[in-house]
């Protein structure tokens, strides 16, 4: 995100896992896990119940766990956000301080 000539223009509009391809020529699928919602400027999970447990099982989580982590994450870039921090680069090099294992 950064401040454009008309206002605030975002970069990423929607988070995919990137899944397996199926065969090693293939392009690998995406799997949406969030998305952009311009009118609540925020991103909105994805999928069923369902498919949050197959991305959860895909990571080796439990689907308690990847739904804490998905939280612990998105708590640290609103942090980062309400720095003013958004300039890509520095949000890269920032969010692994704001994230420690």
């Amino acid at each position: 995100m950064w401040k454009g000539d008309q206002g605030l223009v975002r970069r990423i509009e929607t988070v995919a896992l990137v899944e397996p391809p199926v065969t090693p020529s293939a392009l690998p699928p995406l799997q949406p896990l969030a998305r952009w919602d311009p009118t609540s400027d925020s991103f909105h999970l994805d999928g069923s119940v369902q498919e949050k447990a197959r991305t959860a099982a895909r990571l080796g989580l439990e689907p308690a766990a990847w739904e804490r982590e998905l939280s612990r994450r998105g708590a640290a870039l609103q942090a980062l956000l309400d720095q003013g921090v958004t300039e890509p680069d520095r949000v890269r090099r920032e969010a692994w301080r704001a994230l420690p294992a």
